[in-house]
């Protein structure tokens, strides 16, 4: 019998095992209120996340309800872009806006270019009230969509572009790529395809550092935490004054702060060398609108210091001129009173280029 009592005992330790530690019990207590703490968090993370996108998409959508698109959706292979026209005759003047900027930046002038000739303004996929478009957002792709755009539309070339800051990239590259097509360029105050590699180094790094934090809104926009900050990407763009209101409100977009952070992403490097790769001699007229007289001031105030300023802007109107050398019929206007929207400050000397554009375009047609 002891034997038993003595086997039962034994086997009951080896059963049983350790005897139970009271620290132990407080780790593993400790451990579980974690792990459920950490999944409350990630449900609460999750919905925050599920509600500020359901925000977002709901304001979104009342905001596009609230003002339709004025021009019409063409389908250029899978995804839409936005196109407005007015006026009639040819040939056809297609304008195209500054990096991350809509037709709305073309609104000030279009109606009174649109008094003698049919004129054209669009939104590149993701900007304005097109549709998001594939990536990368760099020039090549982006002259592709607009040839494609024209076809489509059924817009008879040649066409006279006009292209204002990064749209002067892409409207130079899609004379380099389609010349017979082009009647003319008017480049207001463009970007260059090496200003980049030039400017000081503190210029560069404050375009960087740009890039970074609108990039960062990006990921954010989308769960409506720009919105609710009342940041737009349309900030930091530019509308015609009267059309302020709507660039604001289309710029709460997701698909803008994605698009601006892509163009914004490729400009430096692959829409540069596409420009510099393709670039040749034109046979029709070029005209450059330089402008940006208070560049250095701007520069300044934005945190550049102010011999990397002056620097920047002498670089910037040496570019301009550097653009003379290439086409045979280039001729550079210099638009004294205004800054780096030039149709907006100097709407009618825009507006001037524009008709002579037209009317030596005609010219040669009749000739």
């Amino acid at each position: 019998m002891d034997a038993v009592q003595r086997r039962g005992a034994g086997e009951a330790l080896v059963d049983g095992g350790a005897p139970d530690l009271p620290g132990a019990n407080r780790e593993s207590d400790f451990v579980s209120l974690a792990l459920r703490l950490g999944g409350a968090l990630a449900a609460l993370i999750a919905l925050l996340a599920i509600s500020g996108a359901a925000y977002q998409w709901a304001r979104s959508a009342s905001d596009l309800r609230r003002f339709p698109p004025p021009g019409e959706f063409v389908d250029v292979g899978g995804f839409r872009l936005h196109l407005v026209c007015q006026g009639e005759g040819e040939p056809t003047v297609v304008m195209d806006a500054g990096l991350g900027d809509s037709y709305l930046t073309w609104q000030g002038i279009q109606p009174l270019a649109a008094k003698t000739t049919r004129v054209c303004a669009y939104d590149r996929a993701g900007l304005g009230y097109s549709d998001p478009g594939p990536e990368p957002r760099d020039s090549r792709r982006i002259v592709a969509e607009l040839h494609e755009l024209l076809g489509r539309a059924h817009l008879a070339a040649p066409y006279i572009l006009v292209g204002h800051s990064f749209g002067g990239f892409n409207t130079r590259l899609f004379a380099y790529t389609y010349p017979g097509e082009v009647a003319a360029l008017v480049l207001v105050d463009v970007a260059h395809e090496d200003q980049y590699r030039l400017f000081p180094g503190s210029v560069r790094s404050g375009m960087e550092h740009f890039t970074r934090d609108l990039c960062s809104q990006s990921g954010r926009a989308p769960f409506g935490i720009e919105r609710m900050r009342g940041i737009t990407a349309a900030d930091t763009m530019a509308a015609a004054p009267a059309q302020r209101l709507l660039a604001t409100t289309l710029g709460y977009r997701t698909v803008w702060y994605r698009a601006v952070c892509d163009e914004l992403l490729a400009f430096a490097t692959a829409s540069s060398d596409e420009v510099r790769a393709t670039r040749r001699p034109l046979a029709v007229p070029v005209y450059i609108l330089d402008g940006s007289a208070h560049f250095a001031q701007e520069l300044e105030a934005s945190g550049v210091p102010p011999h990397d300023a002056d620097s920047a802007a002498a670089v910037w109107h040496a570019l301009h001129r550097e653009l003379l050398t290439t086409p045979p019929l280039a001729r550079l206007i210099v638009a004294e009173r205004s800054s780096h929207y030039v149709q907006f400050d100097q709407p009618d000397l825009v507006l001037e280029v524009i008709a002579q554009a037209v009317t030596a375009a005609r010219n040669r047609t009749e000739h």
